[in-house]
């Protein structure tokens, strides 16, 4: 319901028609201004320090005398409700001089409301308070039958306002820039890019990143004409989860605990400078699997690495080895190797959660001479959702990649066969995990090359 409530930030400009202002210091410490966008009910309110300020704001308090708030939401910011009273306190770092924050708050009446605010320094001190007695709506200007094409107003939405870090969202745009590349943040990290089309809109699957806390987070779309929309989303930590990974400590950290050869592992984690990390996979003999230098971001201080496992790799325990000049640290997961055919492929023993679901694996030939191109399909997967591929052929044939499903859930893709090494037995696996079910489905099929 809030997320419906902030996401149509654009129809309409509001500003304040009268601000009495007390200030307790010789210097206007601050300067605030109250914008409106939405449907009557949301207030964009704009705090900005002085640059010549010189002290900090760590928490401000919105006292409505009129109308009533409902929710609000700022980015990089903690807000409670109690009563009429709206309090935001910082939770990344206090509003320095020269800086600002968007405070963003659903009420009963964007027009009818009123509220006195007060702004106050982290030893609780009242640095500067006032009153914004009236809100004043600006109507959109009449039709002067102008043969101008109407102004469009971007606007974003997603398929669910609840979801889980890791799971897959779908976000829908409309109103913006045609034939325009758009970036998808969420909050200020970007997690997806898409393009327009003809009409101005667009639609994406994005993954929501494990390095974002649970709460309130806000989806953001901006195209190349800097037109963006805004829209809140619910995060929710799974069962049993562990907590969102955070710069300043090296931290290694895979998607799950158990593997089976011919898998992709995705490592995630946090390093405590900004330069790249050293990954190592040993086997349980004490062989390297896998190398990776991942780079930082110089921003979050997280990374991300895949690794693909061998198809011959042996069952047992394995290490990953993360290092950063002199900071080191390790992880462990087992890779088991027993498998059983069942129905539409093959499902790897001893773990009940993996399950081949609807996936279907078909080839366009039977058998396959070298010099062929194989033309797989895999279908039954959910519509416009990813699916992993890993292609695991004979020698050193082994590629790993993600897929984005069609309307009807399917996606057909090439593999070349050259070469005399191309000769034996081809393996294609799809992957894909259900965040809500808690479960991963996965398919595996064959086909073999001949001379």
């Amino acid at each position: 319901m809030h997320g419906k409530a902030i996401s149509a930030l654009a129809l309409a400009v509001v500003l304040i028609s009268s601000v009495t202002v007390v200030t307790f210091a010789q210097e206007d410490l601050f300067s605030a201004r109250v914008l409106a966008k939405g449907k009557k009910s949301n207030i964009l309110i704009l705090v900005a320090s002085s640059a010549k300020s010189t002290q900090s704001v760590h928490e401000i308090e919105i006292k409505f005398t009129q109308g009533k708030p409902i929710v609000a939401i700022a980015r990089g910011w903690d807000s409670q409700r109690s009563g009429d009273t709206m309090t935001f306190t910082a939770t990344r770092s206090d509003l320095g001089p020269g800086g600002r924050v968007i405070l963003i708050i659903k009420v009963s009446d964007a027009a009818s409301s009123a509220f006195q605010w007060s702004a106050m320094a982290s030893n609780g001190k009242e640095l500067q308070k006032g009153d914004v007695n009236k809100i004043r709506i600006r109507e959109a200007p009449k039709d002067t039958g102008s043969i101008l094409p109407p102004v469009t107003v971007p606007e974003v939405n997603v398929d669910k306002t609840k979801a889980f870090y890791g799971d897959q969202l779908k976000v829908n745009g409309r109103g913006y820039t045609v034939n325009s590349a758009v970036v998808i943040y969420i909050d200020q990290q970007e997690v997806g890019r898409s393009t327009t089309d003809a009409t101005g809109t667009f639609s994406s699957v994005i993954l929501l990143p494990n390095n974002i806390g649970a709460g309130l987070h806000l989806i953001r779309a901006v195209d190349g004409s800097n037109k963006s929309s805004v829209i809140q989303i619910l995060i929710e930590a799974p069962a049993g989860a562990l907590p969102p990974l955070q710069g300043g400590t090296l931290v290694v950290r895979t998607d799950r605990e158990e593997y089976s050869p011919g898998d992709v592992i995705k490592m995630t984690g946090s390093a405590v400078l900004d330069t790249p990390v050293s990954l190592q996979i040993t086997d349980p003999k004490g062989g390297i699997i896998c190398g990776a230098n991942p780079q930082v971001n110089n921003k979050t201080l997280l990374w991300d690495a895949t690794c693909v496992i061998p198809g011959n790799a042996i069952a047992g325990r394995y290490v990953i080895n993360a290092a950063q000049i002199i900071h080191k640290t390790t992880a462990v997961f087992t890779v088991r190797s027993t498998s059983t055919t069942g129905p539409g492929g093959t499902i790897t023993d001893g773990d009940p959660t993996e399950d081949p679901g609807t996936l279907r694996i078909s080839f366009d030939k039977e058998k396959y001479k070298v010099g062929d191109t194989a033309q797989v399909t895999i279908t039954g997967a959910r519509p416009k959702s990813l699916l992993d591929v890993i292609v695991d052929g004979p020698g050193a044939h082994l590629a790993a990649d993600r897929k984005t499903m069609d309307d009807a859930g399917s996606v057909t893709f090439s593999v070349a066969l050259t070469g005399s090494a191309a000769i034996g037995v081809w393996k294609i696996t799809g992957k894909q995990m259900d965040v809500e079910q808690k479960k991963q489905f996965i398919v595996r099929k064959s086909f073999t090359v001949e001379p």
